[in-house]
């Protein structure tokens, strides 16, 4: 996949934004250095596919092991478009627990 520049989030000010995307680039780099294939909705990495209709910030493969991590921050931890992401990727993880983890970060 191409990477692509990450679209401001509307339901954020640009404060809340910058600090969001500073936790996707740093978990990025981290599970990266890991040795990890990382995906993540920020320029300079591939995009995230969507999973169950939803696409996380990062999802990170190594060794059959999928991790899909979303950060959430105070501006949309209570939206509907949460709810419907939780919901998805928690679905997505019940498929096969045994390769699949869903992590929620808070920035």
């Amino acid at each position: 996949a191409v990477a692509k520049e990450a679209a401001p989030d509307v339901r954020r000010s640009l404060h809340v934004q910058v600090r969001h995307d500073r936790m996707v680039a740093l978990l990025a780099k981290e599970y990266a250095a890991k040795g990890y294939r990382v995906r993540a909705e920020l320029p300079g990495f591939p995009a995230p596919e969507p999973i169950e209709g939803a696409v996380p910030d990062i999802v990170a493969e190594r060794d059959g092991q999928t991790i899909v991590i979303e950060v959430e921050t105070r501006a949309t931890i209570f939206g509907s478009e949460y709810e419907a992401e939780h919901k998805a990727f928690r679905k997505w993880k019940e498929h096969d627990p045994k390769t699949h983890e869903y992590k929620m970060v808070f920035a």
